[in-house]
């Protein structure tokens, strides 16, 4: 990678310590080559090198974010710094920066193209998704939505079995209420503590 792109020397250091000793996938190595190389490839700021480069805010910015993904997290929170990400995924934050990257620092100047319409990362508020994670994340929650305004029938015929179903609905009327939305509604999401009567509700 270091011949497509001018790797920051302390995240190389880094991530080539943590990827060895905790058997991660060189994903987040190559990654940060790969979306650098390519948004690095339009700038007119080439390393002294001769090498592309990226700034090291947004290198730092993509390695953790494709870590996050390893860790089955979908965005990457601005307001903590690298060395709280490695904690907060249980990886040594030894090396790592403490300062926050903020929002505003990294929609600044060229490298704010990242960020564009069709780039690799989305900035959704206070954090930083890869695109195609956001954009899996916003057509579910649109589906989900969808879903949602989508009603049956009127639910008075339901009252009879329900009454009959659900007896100390007026003690208890939770059940009773899920009940008449999963059978009123496209969609429904029974949650609740383990014993709270989840399983009991949907075999009633």
């Amino acid at each position: 990678y270091r011949t497509i792109m001018a790797l920051d020397p302390s995240l190389d250091r880094w991530l080539g310590r943590e990827c060895a000793s905790n058997g991660l996938d060189v994903l987040a190595r190559q990654g940060v080559a790969f979306i650098s190389s390519h948004v690095a490839a339009s700038l007119s700021d080439p390393a002294p090198t001769g090498d592309l480069a990226i700034r090291s805010d947004w290198q730092h910015v993509i390695a953790f974010a494709l870590l996050f993904e390893q860790y089955g997290h979908t965005c990457l929170p601005l307001e903590l710094s690298p060395r709280d990400w490695a904690e907060h995924i249980g990886l040594d934050p030894d090396g790592l920066d403490g300062s926050v990257i903020t929002p505003n620092t990294l929609q600044g100047g060229e490298h704010s193209r990242i960020l564009n319409i069709g780039g690799p990362m989305v900035l959704d508020g206070n954090r930083v998704s890869i695109r195609r994670l956001h954009d899996m994340e916003s057509n579910l929650a649109e589906h989900l939505m969808m879903k949602s305004r989508q009603t049956s029938p009127d639910p008075e015929p339901l009252r009879a079995v329900i009454e009959e179903l659900f007896p100390d609905k007026d003690q208890n009327p939770e059940p009773a209420a899920a009940a008449v939305i999963a059978c009123t509604r496209r969609l429904l999401i029974l949650s609740g503590g383990p014993g709270t009567g989840k399983t009991t509700t949907v075999a009633r």
